[in-house]
């Protein structure tokens, strides 16, 4: 829509979306960084420095990231599928899979990012801690999702939907009417 509006008319549009801007990728040149350095600076994209990152994430994530300009985000948390039952089992993963993503997590030190694997269990595992860091960070942690593509990953619903008032009653989670 916003590049049908733009044949016709000049648009400037701001924003701090990130699910916009890779809406955009096809169209880089039309997307200024503004940033603050010593004034206001604005600068287009340049494709060529974008090539590495936009090989794995969306244009969106890259803003995230910092690589754009403009974030804070500070650490890169990768949650997987997978750990094995034993400490052993879990570093060895850790490892292998530390060496597969060596070269973007060697950028993304380069950038002062935090990078972290966090392996998770099963499948279902692997997405509720994903879950539970989003809704327990600061944003200021890119979360990465990396399961095998087996099925689709279906959220579970909370235990207070699937729990009745006299169930949560029963073990003690309401202990009066302000603790709906």
């Amino acid at each position: 829509m916003l590049i049908d509006s733009a044949k016709r008319t000049q648009l400037v549009v701001t924003t701090h979306s990130d699910a916009l801007l890779s809406a955009l990728i096809e169209h880089p040149s039309s997307i200024l960084v503004c940033e603050h350095r010593n004034g206001t600076v604005l600068e287009r994209l340049d494709p060529e420095r974008l090539t590495f990152w936009l090989e794995a994430y969306r244009l969106g994530e890259v803003w995230r990231i910092g690589e754009l300009g403009g974030q804070s985000v500070k650490e890169i948390a990768i949650h997987f599928e997978g750990g094995g039952n034993t400490a052993q089992q879990k570093v060895e993963l850790r490892t292998g899979l530390g060496c597969l993503l060596d070269a973007r997590k060697t950028a993304a030190r380069a950038k002062g990012l935090g990078w972290k694997l966090v392996p998770s269990g099963g499948r279902q595992r692997a997405y509720n801690a994903l879950i539970n860091a989003m809704r327990r960070g600061d944003g200021t942690t890119l979360n990465v999702l990396l399961v095998d593509s087996e099925e689709a990953l279906a959220p579970e619903p909370p235990p207070a939907e699937t729990e009745s008032r006299e169930e949560k009653r029963q073990r003690g989670g309401l202990q009066n009417r302000h603790n709906l």
